[in-house]
């Protein structure tokens, strides 16, 4: 078996681009599709540079044809953190090494984002758990973009969103507005792409990620449509990524905007997409950790229709009505013991959601405030007959057996406001707060937050703020124990300070301290030293049904640098650089580092415009090894199963990650429109990068734990023609 059992792709990039400023209007587009430039929105000092992206160039030649077309979109809301926000272009994604037009892999190269494989587009954000993130898409929040992904995190193989079909992207991670629901730790706002020419266009693409189809065409003048229809590749060429199976998958959007009238814009977004996996271990090879055998498989879709009305071009209210469905299955047997069956598992969550948003910007105070409603349609199935040995019990007798099937209708119900005052002399203070009812289990909390920001001195400004939120467990750990679902809200209080500079150059140089406090931590009652935040990742192993009690703490803190020079000039470089800590209580009320702490983080990405149509990017990222729990290896080996040292939780800590990944792109020109190939090397030095250690109990020869490594050397490529 090879050492790299997890494929997939680390991700490079580029950071902290500018996004247009969307018009309060009806936007004038030509059909040449190029849009003005626009000021950084986040150092309102920043001169204006080009859309383009990095290092951009002018890419093929496109039609002449002047005619313009007037499309209402969506009005911008002015939001407190703007300034603290990282703006990113869809070309800063695309033009990246081993990016594969993935968001959330994009994200994992930016400041104090951690990621622990190379296998899935996990990220953690700032010490956070991966269930901690929240999905906004064209002001719809989504339950989870990403396909292969189970209810326990926000994360996944891709993302179901290819970046061909997106305008622009927002990444809130520290001191966000309380308008967002169930983020601990980051919001990611995802805004699709806006209909730039008269007539049928789009793009059709390939590549790792998956084949692309992006059709967009006015409807009217008044009117238009963006639909985008992505399937997976990778399964034609193998049956085996590297973790005894290959993801299977589909995804479509669609995003139609309709001028109601000079005041009125109604726009309706759906996205749905499918998935499967089935991981089968080989028996027969000694060093293939796996015995369970895995049948996974998906469905998810998001239907929102969104009312704007605009009483003026500062006053906006906003009417939303979203159903999403969110179904995934698993069925995992024992391939030891006949395909026994070891769990099934069935989770369907159907929430329909009503908002109402009203902003108002005026000369010194800005106001945004809302309320939503949210009916939940859980049913939620278990079989685990059996039970299963704890690997955190030197005891082989199963534990846990479970049986259930559970049908809930809970209603969730929130209240929320920000008002923002901006001094005569350049200060910026706002206050607001969010306050929540949870229907699963009848808690309420009162989340209030509060940030300044300094006028800006010679490109230069300070900034600083706390906030408090708070958001369920993972359903499947609320429903899969008896009294698990009283467990309270996980509660963060969150403080930052920090400093910006923009140069005459248009360089951008940041560095920020920040320190979260978590609160009311699932922690498990079996195990005194267990928290939620020393579990293992569970997907592909059979599941932990544990019970637990809202009794842990934890403590993520760190410091963090960025530069960033002029991503549009010929060559650029960004950097970032983190030290963090993360500490976790359980219920032995003793500190212990959490999976998910990695005490220094770095990234470095440049690139090279080598001729008009050619560019060289590059990136290397590196962090200190993750944390791991060593077995108890005699017992192991006598029981034959993972037993872990429940008195060294987290205790040792793997080999330190690092990668270098290059993307080689040329324009070239099809019927006189872009045509864009590009080969990507990953992983060039082919380091064996630590994943984990993992107990083989069939393996005689193993004279301990087995160390799984990451994605090995990997040459891709694609294309992408802009027609």
């Amino acid at each position: 078996m090879k050492r790299n059992v997890l494929a997939a792709i680390a991700l490079p990039c580029l950071i902290s681009g500018c996004i247009p400023a969307s018009s309060l209007h009806a936007q004038q587009k030509t059909s040449s599709g190029t849009s003005s430039s626009s000021q950084d929105i986040s150092n309102p000092d920043a001169p204006q540079r080009s859309n383009d992206g990095p290092g951009a160039a002018p890419t093929a030649a496109r039609s002449e044809t002047t005619e313009s077309i007037s499309v209402v979109t969506a009005a911008p809301v002015a939001q407190s953190d703007d300034a603290l926000t990282t703006n990113i272009f869809r070309d800063q994604i695309q033009s990246t090494a081993g990016a594969y037009s993935d968001i959330p892999r994009f994200l994992q190269t930016l400041p104090g984002v951690m990621f622990d494989t190379d296998a899935r587009n996990t990220y953690l954000v700032n010490g956070g758990n991966p269930l901690e993130n929240l999905y906004v898409v064209d002001g719809v929040e989504i339950p989870n973009i990403n396909h292969i992904s189970t209810a326990n995190t926000s994360g996944g193989f891709v993302s179901m969103i290819d970046t061909d079909d997106i305008s622009s992207v927002k990444f809130h991670k520290m001191l966000y507005g309380p308008e967002y629901s169930g983020a601990l730790s980051s919001v990611l706002e995802i805004k699709t792409r806006d209909v730039e020419e008269l007539g049928l266009h789009g793009d059709v693409s390939i590549g790792y990620a998956g084949a692309d189809l992006v059709l967009m065409r006015p409807l009217g003048r008044q009117g238009s449509t963006v639909t985008e229809f992505r399937k997976s590749i990778v399964n034609y060429v193998t049956n085996d990524i590297g973790i005894d199976g290959v993801p299977k998958y589909w995804s479509a959007l669609s995003k139609n905007i309709f001028g109601l009238t000079s005041h009125d814009v109604l726009s309706v977004l759906y996205l749905t997409g499918n998935d499967s996996l089935a991981i089968t271990p080989n028996l027969k090879d000694s060093e293939d950790p796996g015995f369970v055998n895995t049948a996974y498989t998906g469905n998810r879709f998001t239907l929102g229709t969104t009312w704007e009305h605009r009483f003026s071009d500062l006053t906006i209210q906003r009417a939303q009505i979203a159903f999403s469905r969110v179904r995934s299955t698993s069925l995992q047997t024992n391939a030891i013991t006949g395909d026994s069956l070891v769990d099934s598992d069935t989770f369907v969550d159907q929430p329909a959601t009503f908002r109402y948003d009203l902003s108002r910007i005026g000369t010194r105070w800005n106001l945004q405030a809302g309320a939503s409603g949210e009916v939940h349609g859980i049913n939620y199935q278990i079989q685990q007959p059996n039970g299963f040995p704890s690997p955190y019990s030197r005891s082989a007798t199963p534990v846990n057996p479970t049986n259930i099937h559970r049908v809930l209708s809970p209603l969730d119900a929130a209240t929320y406001g920000e008002l923002t005052y901006h001094t005569p002399n350049g200060f910026q203070f706002s206050a607001g707060g969010r306050a929540q009812r949870f229907g699963l289990n009848q808690a309420e909390t009162y989340n209030p937050r509060a940030s300044l920001r300094s006028p800006s001195f010679k490109g230069a400004f300070l900034y600083g703020g706390a906030a408090t939120y708070s958001q369920l467990p993972p359903i499947p750990t609320m429903l899969g124990a008896a009294g698990n679902q009283m467990l309270k809200p996980i509660s963060v209080t969150q403080t930052q300070i920090g400093l910006i500079k923009r140069t005459s150059g248009d360089a951008r140089i940041g560095i920020s301290i920040y320190r979260k406090l978590y609160h009311d931590y699932p922690v498990s009652t079996q195990f005194a030293s267990l928290s939620q935040a020393d579990i293992v990742d569970t997907f592909g192993l059979p599941f932990l049904y544990l019970p637990m009690i809202s009794a842990g703490s934890g403590v993520a803190s760190g410091v963090e640098f960025e530069f960033a020079s002029n991503p549009a000039l010929r060559a650029f470089i960004q950097a970032n650089l983190a030290s963090q800590h993360v500490d976790h209580k359980a219920l032995d009320g003793i500190s212990r580092p959490a999976n998910f702490d990695m005490p220094i983080l770095g990234n470095i990405v440049a690139g090279l415009r080598l001729t008009p149509n050619q560019r060289l990017t590059t990136r290397f990222g590196y962090h200190t090894g993750t944390p791991y729990t060593p077995y108890l290896f005699k017992e192991s080996i006598n029981q034959a199963r993972s037993i872990y040292d429940l008195s060294q939780i987290n205790t040792q800590r793997g080999s330190d990650y690092a990668r270098l990944d290059l993307r080689y792109e040329v324009d070239l020109s099809l019927h006189r429109r872009p045509f864009e190939v590009y080969v990507g090397l990953d992983n060039v030095l082919d380091r064996h990068n630590y994943y984990q250690y993992a107990f083989i109990p069939h393996c005689p020869q193993c004279r301990g734990p087995y160390e799984l490594t990451q994605q090995g050397f990997l040459v891709e490529g694609g294309a992408t023609h802009r027609f």
